[in-house]
């Protein structure tokens, strides 16, 4: 139908509502014909008009739907990022090993709980600070920043051992690691810290147990070879001392024999007793009474050099006395460990020294036994190595007495600490408990 038949169409219509007008006349009427067609063609447009809106609503339907489940997807990855996250922090907060993680402006970004610990730090100074910073006493500190920032290797590793009070106690590696990709914007590498303290005790043991391998029959044969001899050149040296009392400066040098002589059986026990550890006859002895005879052994020699021994105890007259500080253990070999600290603080101490012996109870029937000099002292840097096996600070010392006494404390679960100034003197604590190990 033609546009003009349509508007006559709709003007007759209008004249016919509003009545004012005259009825179109005959000629102005469109034919049935263009009617219908307009009709048809009316709802041919609706038709399409509605199949497009149905194919509209279908893709609209298809977007959401699509929509809908990049939204699920999304989700599902942000919560499996945030689980991810979550085992990460928790993996990094529970591991015994350091982690510093470093940004690539060289600012730490995150350090675990062990790394605080290792470092002496809460997390709030470590983290936002500067790596140099962190690492500003430690030696050789720079090989791990350049190992960071240059590229040049993928990782680097030095050994920091930390002091506490001047005493060496504690070994830490100390791993620079860069990070997997070089172009990562937010993190250029890890600082891992592992302490390997007891590794490295483990390898002196193990160096300590190679050296001690053939030393048992050695010892052994040369016991037997020395002994004898030593026991008639005691015997005799002896005997001339005897002889010679009235000849002051010649009975000087036999007691200097008999004192030589009696060093160098201390030596052999010594030897023996670490070579070929004795097992343990365990019953109920008085530390009075050990520490007591302990201090006999020693009085030639604390006269010779003249030593003052002061001791705040006195040996137990009865047997109530006696039964108040007895503990279990091997009498024998508790003497052996008084008898080598008496030793050691004689040998540090210089002529008109003094040395204290104390003993204390504590409390739930423990006992302190404490030996206190004015001798040499030891260097800081050596108190944790005096208990080692063939470790001495003295020039002519074999390094074995204070491993023997080291190792019988600890079969009768006996602790001991030493303290020590150079030049001041040194202070040896032992506590026993009541029942042993």
């Amino acid at each position: 139908m033609s546009t003009t038949a349509a508007t006559k169409i709709t003007s007759a219509l209008e004249a016919q509502s509003c009545g004012s007008r005259p009825g179109p006349s005959p000629a102005e009427v469109p034919p049935l014909s263009d009617m219908q067609s307009a009709i048809d063609a009316f709802a041919d447009a609706s038709r399409k008009v509605e199949d497009y809106y149905r194919l509209l609503g279908g893709e609209v339907n298809r977007l959401s739907g699509d929509l809908e489940q990049k939204n699920h997807e999304l989700e599902n990855r942000i919560v499996e990022k945030e689980r991810m996250q979550a085992m990460l922090f928790s993996t990094l907060q529970s591991m015994t090993c350091g982690v510093l993680a470093i940004g690539c402006d060289g600012i730490v970004v995150a350090a675990n709980p062990a790394a605080c610990e290792i470092f002496g730090a809460s997390v709030q100074l470590i983290a936002g600070r500067r790596i140099e910073a962190v690492l500003p006493e430690i030696d050789e500190s720079d090989l791990l920043i350049y190992a960071l920032r240059s590229g040049a290797a993928q990782s680097s590793t030095i050994e920091w051992v930390q002091e506490a009070n001047g005493h060496e106690h504690r070994h830490v590696k100390l791993i620079a690691v860069r990070a997997s990709s070089p172009y990562d914007e937010h993190l250029v590498g890890l600082i891992l810290a592992e302490d390997v303290s007891e590794l490295r005790r483990l390898e002196r043991r193990s160096v300590v147990q190679s050296r001690l391998a053939g030393m048992g029959e050695l010892a052994t044969n040369l016991a037997h070879e020395i002994r004898n001899p030593l026991g008639s050149i005691s015997l005799f040296a002896t005997s001339l001392a005897h002889e010679l009392k009235d000849q002051p400066s010649l009975a000087a040098l036999a007691n200097h024999l008999v004192s030589g002589v009696g060093a160098l059986e201390h030596v052999v026990s010594n030897t023996l007793e670490f070579a070929r550890p004795r097992r343990m006859s365990m019953c109920r002895v008085n530390l009075k009474e050990v520490l007591a005879e302990a201090l006999m052994f020693i009085e030639h020699p604390r006269d010779q050099k003249g030593v003052r021994i002061d001791r705040n105890f006195e040996e137990p007259v009865d047997e109530a006395e006696s039964e108040e500080a007895s503990i279990a253990g091997d009498g024998e070999q508790l003497r052996q460990v008084f008898l080598n600290i008496l030793l050691n603080s004689l040998q540090a101490v210089d002529e008109g020294g003094r040395i204290w012996v104390r003993m204390d109870r504590l409390d739930a029937g423990r006992w302190k036994v404490e030996i206190e000099d004015t001798g040499v002292g030891i260097p800081a840097d050596q108190i944790d190595q005096i208990f080692d096996p063939f470790h001495t600070t003295k020039e002519k010392g074999s390094g074995i007495g204070l491993a023997v006494v080291h190792r019988i404390l600890c079969a009768h679960g006996a602790q001991i600490e030493v303290e020590s100034t150079v030049g001041r003197g040194s202070m040896f604590r032992m506590t026993f408990e009541p029942e042993g190990f």
